[in-house]
């Protein structure tokens, strides 16, 4: 699969985080490239033990919200793939606009086998407070 400017990236834990974000592209990635957008169908749950969520399957209901990035060079996408790490690998999901359009993305999800969900909602606010200070000191 070849990603870059054409790839819409959906995020929805860490990287929703502007600090995390930019660290991780490597350049700030603000509002003019981010678009609010929903997955139907999932849940974000804390991975047993970590700090960071993973994605499962949820009830018809479910939807988790977050933001799609576009327009990011293929440098930058190697470089999500880089700190998404092996435990995870890109799906692709349809996302639904605020406005009710959907578009294709792609979504980190954990690999078969690798993560194990907490059942824990992961909270963006909790991981600021507790959590990002120690990763932002973390190599990436």
């Amino acid at each position: 699969m070849k990603l870059g400017p054409a790839t819409n990236f959906f995020f929805y834990g860490t990287l929703l985080d502007a600090d995390i974000r930019q660290r991780v592209i490597g350049r700030p990635v603000g509002d003019e490239t981010l678009t609010p957008a929903t997955l139907a169908g999932f849940r974000r749950v804390r991975v047993t033990g970590k700090w960071f969520p993973m994605l499962v399957p949820g009830e018809a209901g479910d939807a988790v919200a977050g933001v799609i990035a576009t327009g990011l060079s293929s440098q930058e996408a190697a470089r999500l793939v880089a700190y998404e790490g092996a435990d995870y690998g890109l799906e692709p999901v349809t996302l639904r606009l605020a406005d009710g359009r959907t578009v294709q993305g792609q979504v980190f999800v954990p690999r078969a086998g690798t993560l194990k969900p907490s059942g824990e909602p992961w909270d963006l606010a909790a991981f600021q407070r507790d959590d990002k200070p120690r990763v932002l000191r973390e190599p990436i």
